[in-house]
């Protein structure tokens, strides 16, 4: 890989303290090691020894892995360092007997890891909104090759941002970080919010003020006398219970964009052409979410509240009131129809002009994904700095008015959209059993679901699901195809939570929906969980569209939006382990495809069995 001149490096105690451990480890005060060792550095740089052995920079891995090769050769025992019981040193990778073991079999090559290092910062680079929260690859102008370059530096950036060795996929990932107190709290803000606005509320029934009212009075008056003492303006009136209409006035304005750019993205780098059988897989899986969402609703209907709004809601004429959301459908099948010509655009391109293929940017695509940065942003500062307001407002309005009794509602719609997802949970389980998986199975599975319950983004849990995919045999080619596939499209648990939320809006408000309805729910809650990023509290915006189709008017909506908000967090939390569990439903359904033929993958006592009679479980193929 060649050298970059030595410069002057700051590690963490740990880091320096465990490169000296590892030294120490492979001469063992033994004059041949240490005269090998010293001649594989020496070859590189005169009197590099002499700095490695200082901890001031570190072995490259070619050199350990020759050094290793070398020993081997010569029937000398490798000796790896004894810093694994040490909670300073058990983050980093020289720690890691693991990881050396695996350099001195062979496992890990320089080039190898440099590719993994390369798509992780790739990764990041493309979903870094989304993957900041878990880690922060370095910006350097060659962060790869510096990075695998030096032991030293690679172990201080492993350890820098949460990137851990896998002993199962002899791969760096990035590690699961628990959330600090303050993290846990922003996580549930919405639910805190509406807590505190329904206290405020049911203080106000009980004195009988307009506590919202009597709010906005107070502040106004502090700022007309603060702007009349500096500026002179004069009287401010300011009204708080017009947050809520200015945010969900907006919302559909919003979820226009944040879609279709969703879906370009997505369509622009997958080929639902040459993927077509995983695809039709993520569709039918997110039809039948929808499916046993409005199956449970329909089970459940008599226990659903009915729901009014004021009367002017329900004179609305929805023919002449225009919404973005009636643009929703069409803005998804004409974003993945451009994006599938702009690809292919591309790739002819570039196979005929060499010039084409070797341009260092492409434009477009530079465009494109500025616009979603700006979109993505906008989303998440209208969703926190307008929505966290407009449901303090709504929950303290309702209460207010109403009192308590006001919020029995929430509670059978909640019991209702709880069971539609307990039920999808059940029906998962019931899939992965039909498609080979067992007891420990499903250990594994549970474990990468409650990783992605923490998480709540598919994305982010992607290195988990290969883990755990690798651990249960499914073989390589399936699990790259799918789980990146799935990260991005298979939305089981968003499609049932959509169908559900509005087929108990349609029951809830007595719209009574036909077939042709329903149908349209459901296709409409499909298309648009395609479009989902595996982002958290984005399934808030993916809501108005599907409302809108099922018929229900602007304040129909914003009442149910009223219910959905304050829960939105644990609800999405559990819409990502279905997520995640529902791509390796779709990676076993297509290992047992490839290896069976007719029912015999759907059938588990018609696959092959081991001597005792119990299912033979694949060896985990690497």
């Amino acid at each position: 890989m060649g050298t970059y001149p030595h410069t002057e490096k700051h590690y963490d105690s740990g880091v320096k303290d465990a490169h000296i451990s590892l030294i120490h480890s492979i001469i063992d005060e033994d004059i041949r090691r240490a005269g090998f060792a010293m001649g594989v550095v020496e070859a590189t740089e005169t009197g590099r020894w002499t700095k490695v052995l200082e901890g001031d920079t570190g072995l490259s891995l070619n050199e350990l892995s020759t050094i290793y090769k070398g020993f081997q050769e010569r029937g000398w025992d490798s000796r790896f360092p004894s810093t694994q019981t040490n909670d300073v040193h058990i983050s980093g990778l020289i720690g890691k007997n693991a990881f050396l073991k695996a350099v001195y079999d062979g496992d890990i090559d320089p080039a190898q890891l440099q590719s993994d290092i390369q798509q992780l910062y790739d990764q990041t680079k493309n979903e870094k909104h989304f993957f900041r929260a878990l880690f922060n690859i370095i910006a350097d102008k060659n962060p790869v090759e510096r990075i695998t370059e030096d032991l030293l530096e690679l172990d201080q950036f492993c350890r820098d941002n949460d990137i851990s060795f896998s002993e199962v996929t002899k791969q760096i990932s990035p590690t699961v970080k628990p959330n600090s107190t303050w993290q846990k709290i922003k996580d549930f803000r919405f639910l805190l919010v509406a807590l505190v606005g329904a206290g405020v509320g049911l203080v106000g029934n009980l004195a009988d003020v307009n506590m919202i009212e009597e709010f906005s009075e107070h502040l106004s008056a502090a700022i007309t006398t603060l702007t009349n003492n500096g500026l002179g303006l004069g009287e401010v009136n300011i009204d708080l219970s017009s947050i809520p209409g200015t945010f969900f006035g907006a919302l559909p304005y919003i979820a226009l964009p944040f879609i279709t750019l969703s879906i370009f993205n997505a369509f622009s780098q997958k080929s639902i052409f040459k993927e077509i059988g995983t695809f039709a897989r993520f569709t039918a899986l997110m039809g039948f979410g929808v499916v046993i969402g409005l199956a449970v609703t329909a089970g459940m209907s008599d226990l659903l509240p009915s729901l009014e709004v004021a009367d002017a809601a329900r004179d609305i004429d929805k023919s002449s009131s225009f919404s973005p959301a009636q643009l929703i459908l069409p803005g998804i099948a004409i974003s993945a129809l451009l994006a599938t010509v702009y690809r292919k655009a591309k790739e002819g391109l570039s196979s005929r002009f060499e010039a084409i293929a070797n341009m260092k940017r492409d434009y477009i695509k530079t465009g494109i994904d500025g616009a979603t940065l700006i979109t993505d942003k906008s989303f998440m500062t209208f969703i926190n700095y307008l929505g966290l307001p407009a449901v303090f407002t709504l929950l303290a309005l309702t209460v207010n008015s109403s009192g308590a009794g006001e919020l029995a509602p929430y509670l059978n719609f909640y019991a209702a959209l709880s069971t539609s997802m307990l039920a999808g949970v059940g029906a998962l389980a019931g899939l992965a059993y039909l498609n080979g998986a067992r007891k420990w199975e499903f250990g594994n599975v549970i474990k990468n679901a409650s990783t992605a319950f923490g998480l709540s983004s598919s994305a982010a849990t992607m290195p988990y699901t290969k883990q755990t995919l690798a651990k249960i045999g499914v073989p390589s080619h399936v699990r790259e195809s799918v789980v990146p596939l799935g990260a991005n499209f298979n939305m089981f648990g968003t499609a049932l939570y959509l169908g559900t939320t509005a087929a108990c809006a349609s029951v809830m408000f007595g719209l009574e929906p036909s077939i042709e309805q329903l149908a349209g729910i459901m296709a409409l809650s499909v298309a648009t969980a395609f479009g989902a990023p595996g982002a958290p509290a984005s399934t808030i915006i993916f809501l108005e569209p599907v409302l809108h189709n099922a018929g229900l008017t602007p304040l129909q909506a914003e009442k149910i939006y009223q219910m959905v908000i304050p829960i939105d967090r644990p609800a999405d939390m559990l819409q990502t382990s279905m997520n995640v569990t529902g791509d390796k439903v779709v990676a076993l359904n297509t290992q047992a495809y490839e290896e069976n033929k007719g029912l015999r993958r759907f059938i588990p006592w018609t696959r092959h069995h081991g001597n005792d009679g119990q299912d033979a479980r694949p060896a985990p193929v690497i």
